[in-house]
């Protein structure tokens, strides 16, 4: 959803219930339309877009570029 690579699907073509460690979307819960994952994608950003699962962030990772790299346009102010 918030485009970092999940290592797998997160349908195939059913739902895996992957969790992102980046955004900590769960595949086949946050993603069940577009309407859900737009809500939960602008709420993530909204609160900073902080790395979802600590221990397995990247060492250069920052939520402005992830979400550059991503396509997806965010006011400067809505990530830290």
């Amino acid at each position: 959803m918030c485009g970092w690579d999940l290592g797998e699907p997160g349908w195939d073509p059913s739902p895996t219930y992957i969790i992102c460690s980046a955004c900590s979307a769960e595949a086949g819960v946050d993603d069940l339309d577009e309407r859900r994952a737009g809500r939960y994608l602008a709420r993530w950003i909204g609160e900073g877009a902080a790395w979802g699962v600590p221990s397995e962030q990247p060492a250069e990772w920052s939520p402005s570029g992830h979400l550059a790299a991503a396509g997806i346009v965010v006011r400067r102010r809505d990530v830290r």
